[in-house]
């Protein structure tokens, strides 16, 4: 999977924009089922 895929206006941020994007990723793996994201605690 590669982030880029699936970030609309990737080929519109600069190439230091992307640098910087690409370098606070982190790749996690979680088990079927599991809940990552709960919309009553919105990520700030």
């Amino acid at each position: 999977m590669e982030f880029q895929n699936y970030f609309p206006i990737w080929n519109q941020l600069s190439p230091e924009q992307q640098d910087q994007i690409l370098g606070s990723l982190i790749t996690r793996k979680v088990k079927k089922g599991t809940i990552i994201h709960n919309g009553g605690m919105d990520c700030t």
